[in-house]
């Protein structure tokens, strides 16, 4: 594996362990079920946390010049990235509670959906407003 791509992929380490955790939570605790509002919590964090390995991807792709983006068009993408993400993620919920019958989905799709954005957009104001860039190696 490349030296590029190895950094890359670090990058997703975070939203991987985002995953991992929601994962666990819901499959082998009934820790929802007792704390149902921190359903809010982990698609705050997770749209967050995939905002933020998109735009450390492609900041690090502008700095080693596969890629040239302004701040806006950057931003903007990365908000896009992170809403197909989330559609993507409730689309997996749907097709997991259809065929093994276990409710993943909740009451409020739309909430789901706003929450996750709305953690994505404060991950990428806050990248963009405070010029967070990832080390270079």
């Amino acid at each position: 594996m490349t030296k590029n791509l190895k950094i890359v992929l670090g990058y997703f380490i975070f939203p991987v362990l985002i995953v991992l955790i929601h994962a666990f939570l819901l499959f082998f605790t009934e820790f929802y079920r007792f704390f149902p509002w921190f359903d809010i919590v982990m698609h705050l964090v997770g749209g967050f946390s995939i905002s933020l390995a998109f735009f450390f991807t492609l900041v690090f792709l502008q700095k080693n010049n596969y890629l040239r983006l302004d701040s806006l068009t950057r931003f903007l993408f990365v908000i896009a990235l992170v809403s197909m993400i989330i559609v993507l993620w409730e689309f997996f919920e749907f097709l997991l509670e259809y065929l093994t019958g276990m409710n993943f989905q909740g009451e409020d799709i739309m909430e789901d959906l706003f929450f996750g954005f709305f953690g994505g957009l404060i991950g990428a104001v806050s990248f963009e407003f405070f010029k967070v860039y990832p080390k270079s190696k």
